[in-house]
This record gives structure tokens, C-alpha cells and sequence, in this order.
């Protein structure tokens, strides 16, 4: 007959906080077990002494675990400590092994207890209170609310990273990681994405609580718990190059709002003004909606999409949306989208919203293009109202963007195979003013299309300029090319990513001559040091000291390139360039992928190659 072993919580270090359950086991059991090389510099067992005086009369189990990652030596600590606890065990003793707030989070006690259970011996768990519950008292704050998640993450990891955009974060024990951590948090509050709090040493005599995190020490200690909340209501603007510009919100939000409103009049009898839209960032917006159309049974709402300072082609559009009864699955068009959550709901696309055409997207082919995440938004906001009136009969939601086939022509919808008419997107249901992550989200896609199709080489320009001069001066097939803005270097790890073999890039100098110093976002707010670069490879192509001062002085590279054709350097010049951009590009890319850079400029036209492009240029010929 062999003992039985309880990994007990007792809480994160009040001593009041330790459960009845657990009080009783630790006045019967036979033995301690800590997780330490002895009970006076053990945290759990100090907290249990305190509520329980008498275990300081019972043996102990010292079980010390390194406080380290290396895999080999914490295995070889647990192996000891299993020995420890089994001969106890084998006594048909009853160990109580005690660990800080709950032992199944991130408790050590849970890798004895695994290889206790897999040695055949009975292990049982007692909950305790998690840090971050009594952190939560303190503070007096809700860890979540309604919809609201929480997301729970380990000090070590980066926090910028981990915030969680739609509710709670909890950062524990950050230990020597807190000045930096502190930061980090400071930077992401200036931004307002969250309010940032701190409890040190909860329940304990030394215990700090900390409203503001820039109060925080940045010496805390390892029992630190901080609690990151999003911010609810969406700011109207963000401050980027050190201007404050305006938000706006995405289609798929204005579709949403339309949606909510049409479906409330029809199925409530509530006319809105304006609809309240959770976002999927966590951040509740206001949206002015007007009706547009109100029969027996259907309802159409309108929107005018507000872009903030976002350069988006859709600002001021309307966006429409309608929602009609259906007495038959049969009236409703097979390319509607359908959602098993909300079985009597169907979305479509009307007038002006773009059909699919080409496979690579996450639609099927001849569907509207309405991204996912928009129909989530949409399926969700009717689904509530069909729930809370209990009605189950057959809804068409169709949106609509009346200016939306002309306005397509200046988007990159033709080009990934979306046909008559705009898209309904936005995966944060907020319009972040020049948003990187749409620029790159439309590269991805692009690459993902090629790749769909079979196809593992890009042509890649920055812009329009080097496109015509790609079809015009080289007459190369553009058809199948991408534009990748400044994003050069994100635009190779998506296409190493999508494993495309060959990677062709043409462009005018005044941007692709960064690369020669690594300079991979060729925004001249990112980085610039076109003079710098084309001054240096001058004075190591034999230049002068002054000729590298007259460079200084230019202020473009044309005006470079004068100076350069009358001091009869260009050619050198050029060269030496180019092999310092393969270079560079050689060390982004490695062996995944054949890269070659073309580059021209206005006046000049063709002015040089790295070494890679003629094997590459070959495949086009």
C-alpha cells in the first residue's frame, strides 16, 4: 500500500487566502514537500506556516528546482525529487507539496506530479488562489467583462508582442525583466492601446500596488504580476513621424453598423441614428447610420465610410446595407456566404462589391468579396438580434457599394482576380492612417495568388514608375508582377515565406540605392543616406575628397548621376553599388532564393544590374 502525494496552492502569499481543503490536508499529512533547498527560504512554506503553525513540526521534502531553462539540469532536478517523494510514498506516507497560487500555473509541482502518476502512484491537486485573481482585488479591477479574453503570458516573453487586443493580459512573474518590461508598457500606453497595472509580492508584508505603471520600480523582483488592460473606446487619432493623425474605420466596420441598424428596424421596430460597433481590436466605435429603405419586409441602411487620414479611395463612399426576410432557402443565391453559428442568416454582395475570380483567396470562386473577418462582424451583430427576439426565419443580409465598381479601378482588386466592384475589409475593424499592415497584407495576398497558381517567380517594382519602365524599356510580360511599395525587405521574407524561387526587382535609383547599405524600408522618413552612399562608393571608386563634398551638397540622385557622368565615374560607381546591394540582399535572403535588382533612373535610363539578374532575366526571354 503506497501513500498518496496532493500538490496543495496556498495562494499567491496571504495567508487567509489558503483554502479550507488545503488547511486540512496540512494538518494530516505526514510529510512537506517544497520546492526549495529548505523551508526558510521557501515562499509557499512560510505563507502555510502562518495559517497553520503546527506544520513546523512535521519533516520536510526539500525538492530544489534551478531556476534556469536549460531542459538537461531541470530534468535532472525532478528526477531527484521524485526519488525524494517516492520513498515517502513507499512508507504509505501522505506528502502535502506545496506551491505558490494554484499549482497548475506554471507550478512546479505539476512536472512531479506527471512522473508520479506515470510511476503508478496516486497524485491529486488542490487549487489555490492564482496571483492574478488576489492582484486583481487589490486593484480593484475586473480581469474581464462581457466579451472581453484574457491572455496570460510568462515575463520572458516579449510583451509588444503579446498584448491581447481584445480584453486582458496578464504578465507574471517578470523578475529581472521588469525595467525593460516597464518600458515597453509605457511606450504602448503613450499610444493609449492599454492601461498597465502592478502588484509586487501580493498579500505579503512588503506587498507595493502600483496605479500607474510608471511608478513601478524597475528593481521589483521576481513576484511581480502586471495586469494590461485594452483600452475600450477607440481613440480618433495616433501619432505617427510626430504628427497626430485621425483614425477612420474600415468597410467592414460601416458594414456592420449598417447591418445592426436595418436589422433592428425590421425585426424590433428600433430606428437608429447612429449604431455602437465592437470592434475585433476591442474598441467600441460610433457610427451615424441612415435609412435608406423601409418595406414589410426589409430594411436598407447607409453609411459613409470615414477614412481619418488614411489615403483610402473608399473615403466619403457609401456603404449599404440590406436586410430582407426570405421565405425560401431557394430565393437566396448559392454564392451567399452561410455561418453554422447563425444557420438562418445569408450574406451576399450587391451592386459594387467586387466577385472572385482567381483562386489564392479565401473565398471561392464567383463568391463576393467579403473578407472574413467583416463577415463575422456582420453575422455576429444580426445573429444577436435574431437571438434576442428568437427569430429563426431565413435573413439575406446583401451589401452594396453603389460608387464601388469605378472606384475599383484604382485599387488593387483587378489584379487579384476580384472583378466589378471594391472589397469589404478590415481585420481590426479600425483605419489606422497609412497602415503598414494593409500595405503588406495586399503584398501577401498577391504572393499567395502567385503561388496558388503555380507560379514561383516575381517581378517586383516599387511603384507604377518602375513598372512602365519594366514593360517599356525591358518589355517584360507585368501582368504577373507586384508592387511592393517601400516594404522591400518584408516583401522577400513573404516571398522566401511562399516559396517563390526567383525574385526580380526594378526600380529607379533615388529608392533602390539604399539597399546598398542594408536599408530595406526605403521610406525617407525610415532612412535616406542616398548622398552618403553614392559619396562613399565615389571616393572608393578613386573620387576625391572633394568630389565626395560636392555629392553632399546635391539634392538628388539624378543631379548625382550628372556629376558622376562628367567626372567619368558613373559606370564604377554604379557597379560598386550593385555589388554592395547583392550583398546585402545575399544576407536577408541566403541560398532560398535567386534575387536580382535592376536600376534605372529618369534622365539616364538603364544604369546597372547586380550579378544574379542575368540568369534571372533569362527565364523572361
Amino acid at each position: 500500500m503506497s501513500g498518496i502525494i496532493y500538490g496543495i496552492g496556498v495562494g499567491p502569499g496571504d495567508p487567509g487566502l489558503i483554502t479550507m481543503k488545503a488547511a486540512e490536508l496540512l494538518r494530516s499529512c505526514d510529510k512537506i514537500g517544497i520546492p526549495a533547498k529548505d523551508e526558510k527560504v521557501c515562499t509557499a512554506y512560510q505563507i502555510a506556516l502562518q495559517a497553520i503553525p503546527e506544520i513546523a513540526d512535521k519533516p520536510v521534502i526539500a525538492v530544489p528546482i534551478p531556476m534556469t531553462t536549460e531542459r538537461e539540469r531541470l530534468e535532472k532536478a525532478y528526477e531527484r525529487g521524485c526519488m525524494l517523494l517516492l520513498e515517502a510514498l513507499d512508507d504509505n506516507q501522505t506528502v502535502a507539496f506545496l506551491n505558490l497560487g494554484d499549482p497548475t500555473l506554471y507550478g512546479t509541482y505539476m512536472e512531479l506530479h506527471q512522473r508520479i502518476r506515470h510511476a503508478g502512484y496516486q497524485a491529486l491537486i488542490v487549487s489555490g488562489v492564482p496571483s492574478f485573481c488576489a492582484v486583481a482585488a487589490q486593484l480593484e479591477i475586473a480581469l474581464a467583462s462581457g466579451r472581453e479574453t484574457i491572455h496570460i503570458v510568462p515575463g520572458c516573453y516579449d510583451v509588444s508582442q503579446n498584448v491581447n487586443p481584445a480584453g486582458t493580459t496578464i504578465l507574471m512573474k517578470s523578475g529581472s525583466k521588469v525595467g525593460e518590461v516597464k518600458q515597453q508598457l509605457m511606450a504602448l500606453e503613450d499610444r493609449e492601446q492599454l492601461k498597465a497595472y502592478a502588484v509586487t509580492n501580493c498579500g505579503m508584508e512588503n506587498q507595493q500596488s502600483y496605479q500607474d505603471i510608471k511608478c513601478l520600480q524597475e528593481n521589483a523582483g521576481y513576484f511581480t504580476t502586471i495586469i494590461m488592460k485594452a483600452q475600450k473606446e477607440a481613440k480618433p487619432y495616433l501619432m505617427k513621424y510626430q504628427q497626430k493623425l485621425r483614425c477612420g474605420i474600415t468597410t467592414g466596420t460601416c458594414a456592420a453598423a449598417a447591418a445592426t441598424a436595418a436589422a433592428d428596424l425590421l425585426l424590433r421596430g428600433i430606428r437608429r441614428e447612429q449604431v455602437v460597433i465592437q470592434t475585433p481590436k476591442g474598441v467600441s466605435v460610433t457610427v451615424p447610420v441612415q435609412l435608406l429603405l423601409e418595406t414589410q419586409d426589409m430594411v436598407t441602411y447607409r453609411v459613409i465610410k470615414d477614412s481619418g487620414d488614411d489615403p483610402d479611395v473608399t473615403n466619403h463612399t457609401a456603404i449599404e446595407v440590406s436586410v430582407e426576410k426570405k421565405s425560401e432557402v431557394s430565393q437566396i443565391g448559392k454564392a451567399a456566404f452561410s455561418e453554422a453559428a447563425y444557420p438562418n442568416l445569408y450574406l451576399d454582395g450587391g451592386t459594387g462589391i467586387g466577385r472572385i475570380s482567381l483562386d489564392g483567396l479565401e473565398q471561392e470562386m464567383g463568391q463576393a468579396a467579403i473578407n472574413i473577418i467583416p463577415r463575422r462582424m456582420i453575422f455576429q451583430a444580426v445573429g444577436e438580434i435574431c437571438l434576442a427576439e428568437q427569430y429563426t426565419g431565413n435573413l439575406l443580409i446583401l451589401v452594396s457599394i453603389p460608387e464601388g465598381e469605378a472606384l475599383a479601378h484604382r485599387t488593387f482588386n483587378p489584379r487579384l482576380g476580384i472583378v466589378g466592384g471594391l472589397s469589404i475589409l478590415g481585420t481590426g475593424g479600425i483605419l489606422e492612417p497609412m497602415s503598414e499592415r494593409a500595405i503588406l497584407a495586399t503584398i501577401e495576398t498577391q504572393i499567395r495568388q502567385m503561388q496558388v497558381q503555380g507560379n514561383h517567380k516575381l517581378i517586383v517594382t516599387p511603384g507604377n514608375y518602375g513598372q512602365s519602365y519594366a514593360s517599356q524599356s525591358l518589355h517584360l510580360n507585368m501582368e504577373r508582377s507586384i508592387q511592393c511599395s517601400n516594404y522591400i525587405g518584408d516583401t522577400l521574407d513573404l516571398a522566401i515565406a511562399y516559396g517563390m524561387q526567383q525574385f526580380l526587382l526594378i526600380g529607379n535609383i533615388g529608392k533602390l540605392v539604399k539597399l546598398a547599405a542594408g536599408i530595406m524600408n526605403t521610406h525617407s522618413k525610415v532612412a535616406d543616406g542616398r548622398c552618403e552612399i553614392l559619396a562613399v562608393h565615389t571616393v572608393l571608386c578613386g573620387g576625391s575628397q572633394k568630389m565626395a563634398e560636392t555629392i553632399m551638397q546635391c539634392i538628388n540622385t539624378e543631379e548625382i548621376l550628372r556629376h558622376l557622368e562628367e567626372w567619368g565615374l558613373r559606370d564604377a560607381v554604379i557597379d560598386a553599388v550593385c555589388r554592395k546591394i547583392q550583398e546585402h540582399i545575399n544576407r536577408r535572403v541566403g541560398d532560398k532564393m535567386q534575387v536580382g535588382v535592376i536600376l534605372f533612373s529618369e534622365k539616364f535610363g538603364y544604369l546597372g544590374q547586380t550579378e544574379q539578374t542575368n540568369l534571372i532575366l533569362a527565364e523572361y526571354r
